[in-house]
């Protein structure tokens, strides 16, 4: 019987080593297929700035863009289709709802439908800027893609953002901060849920704040979720590496803390799928009246949330 284990298990690994490759083009041809989509898209878009004589928007003081994961990539590809929600409707288009992000664990196979469907939307924009020639690349990925990575993909879609910026588009406020953070507190009580919570989480009053109040409690809210998961016997986990933006100081936008929020939105995504809870991520609900103090208690709550996962 010893003799006939010993070519099993040199099958076993033949197979083992042969499946690898496979594993390893599947997500490069993953990675390739986003970053082609992102250049395709900012391609239409320069053709608009071409045929519009405007340019996209500069933010010199934007700090260089960290190491991002695929989860990242795939929650601003969502942001991305929001985005084009409003450029759309700025330009008289019908808008159609945000999709949900899908359960599981997010990663740039999740960014691949939102890219195709946000590529989609962009060209049915040409109409609005005089049938701008369509850019002479096709949709197939070509060889320099082959070395981007998911950080390089998800800086693409930054530019992306301010390229669309430069159709004088209203900025993003505190209300869509707002609402992506009711988003992230019900992905918080899912997992709370997940390890048996059952009690709710204390209200949060603050005195009046400032933007820079806000921003700075959400880049703080990226380091509690490095303590949770990073802590002795976490009951919670996150794919590493952990990532962490680089922080911006010098300029202080909404737009910046909706970023923020959106990556601490990913990483949540991905712990809750880590606890076998995989319901989709629904988009926000749209709500106004919010003021700056009003989105800090929420993010509060937030950092309440995370410690009881402890």
């Amino acid at each position: 019987m010893a003799m006939l284990l010993r070519p099993v298990g040199a099958l076993a690994l033949a197979v083992l080593f042969a499946l690898a490759p496979v594993a390893g083009r599947a997500q490069d041809a993953t990675t390739m297929r986003a970053a082609a989509l992102v250049d395709q898209i900012a391609a239409e878009l320069k053709s608009f700035h071409v045929a519009n004589q405007s340019v996209p928007r500069e933010d010199p003081q934007a700090p260089a863009v960290a190491e991002r994961q695929g989860r990242h990539v795939a929650f601003a590809a969502w942001g991305l289709l929001r985005q084009l929600q409003a450029f759309r409707r700025f330009n008289g288009l019908p808008v159609t709802a945000l999709p949900p992000v899908p359960g599981g664990m997010p990663d740039l196979g999740t960014a691949v439908p939102f890219l195709e469907l946000a590529l989609a939307q962009v060209r049915e924009l040409r109409p609005v800027f005089g049938e701008a020639a369509p850019p002479p690349r096709s949709d197939a990925p070509v060889g320099s893609d082959a070395d981007k990575t998911a950080t390089d993909i998800y800086g693409g879609l930054m530019q992306i953002g301010l390229s669309i910026a430069g159709f004088e588009l209203p900025p993003i406020d505190l209300n869509e901060s707002a609402a992506l953070i009711a988003v992230l507190l019900g992905q918080i009580d899912r997992m709370r849920a997940a390890l048996g919570h059952t009690e709710k989480l204390p209200e949060q009053n603050v005195e009046a704040k400032l933007i820079g109040d806000v921003q700075t409690q959400a880049f703080m809210l990226l380091r509690d979720i490095r303590s949770v998961v990073g802590a002795d016997g976490a009951r919670v986990s996150l794919p590493k590496p952990y990532v962490m933006p680089n922080r911006r100081i010098a300029s202080l936008q909404w737009a910046s803390v909706y970023e923020l929020v959106l990556t601490a939105l990913a990483d949540a995504a991905a712990m809750k799928a880590g606890l076998g809870v995989n319901e989709p991520v629904p988009p926000p609900e749209p709500t106004t009246g919010n003021p700056p103090s009003a989105v800090f208690e929420s993010l509060l709550m937030a950092k309440a949330g995370l410690t009881s996962l402890k």
